[in-house]
C-alpha cells in the first residue's frame, strides 16, 4: 500500500517539476533580458566621430630614485606601527 503512494508522489513530484520549468520558461519569454529601444535616430541628425586623442607620456623615474622613495615610504610605516598601540587589555577592569 505504502509502495502505490510513494509512486504516486513521485510522479505528482516530476509534474510539479515541470509545471515550473514552464513557468520560468514562459516568465522570461515575456521579460526580455535586453530592454527594447523605442528612440531612433532623426534621419537629418548625423552622427560625427570624434578624433581627439589626448595622450600624456609618463613619467620616468631612475632605479635610485625608486629605492628612495620605497625607503621613505618604509621608514612611514614603521613610523605609524610604532604610534600603534597594541597592548591587549584587561576585560575585568
Amino acid at each position: 500500500m505504502y509502495h502505490k503512494i510513494h509512486k504516486g508522489q513521485g510522479i505528482v513530484w516530476i509534474i510539479l517539476i515541470i509545471a515550473i520549468v514552464a513557468l520560468i520558461a514562459l516568465w522570461v519569454s515575456k521579460n526580455p533580458s535586453t530592454p527594447v529601444s523605442t528612440t531612433q535616430i532623426n534621419p537629418t541628425e548625423t552622427v560625427q566621430p570624434t578624433t581627439e586623442n589626448k595622450i600624456s607620456p609618463t613619467p620616468i623615474k631612475t632605479l635610485l630614485e625608486i629605492d628612495k622613495a620605497l625607503k621613505d615610504l618604509n621608514s612611514s610605516a614603521t613610523n605609524i606601527d610604532k604610534g600603534i598601540d597594541d597592548t591587549q587589555l584587561e576585560i575585568t577592569e
